[in-house]
């Protein structure tokens, strides 16, 4: 994704808290790497996480 698209998505996060992304079809990579766009992942206690 190019930088403007995501500063465009990061903006309406940062004013809407909640974000809905109908029909994408992300491989646990592709969600991951969209994720780290926003700073450093921190697991939950209450997750079971098993990297891959």
């Amino acid at each position: 994704m190019d930088e403007r698209t995501f500063q465009t998505i990061e903006l309406a996060f940062s004013e809407h808290l909640v974000m809905v992304f109908r029909n994408q079809v992300l491989t646990p990579a592709d969600f991951l790497r969209f994720a780290c766009q926003f700073g450093e992942l921190e697991i939950s206690p209450r997750t079971r996480f098993e990297p891959a």
